[in-house]
């Protein structure tokens, strides 16, 4: 039964578009961005791939090193204000 509820829930998150469901997470989106940034050499300091892909690597371990210290992360932050009962 668990499997199902999984697979519709999926499907409605699938239908969102990303840029949809990365306004619900301000911080996220700023992370990609950045990350994109670097991928893109916006700043113009990146002269040879493995340049690139080190400062990717680097900023991938900050993202570990948040969602870990952070707990669970986002995830059971949703769980937790799904399951608080709202004020009538």
């Amino acid at each position: 039964m668990r499997e199902r509820f999984s697979e519709i829930e999926g499907l409605a998150i699938s239908q969102r578009s990303l840029e949809e469901r990365l306004k619900e997470y301000p911080e996220l989106k700023a992370k990609i961005e950045a990350m994109l940034g670097i991928i893109e050499n916006a700043g113009g300091d990146v002269e040879k791939a493995a340049e690139a892909e080190q400062r990717i690597i680097e900023e991938m371990r900050r993202w570990a090193t948040e969602f870990c210290t952070a707990g669970r992360g986002v995830s059971s932050s949703k769980r937790r204000k799904s399951t608080t009962p709202s004020p009538e």
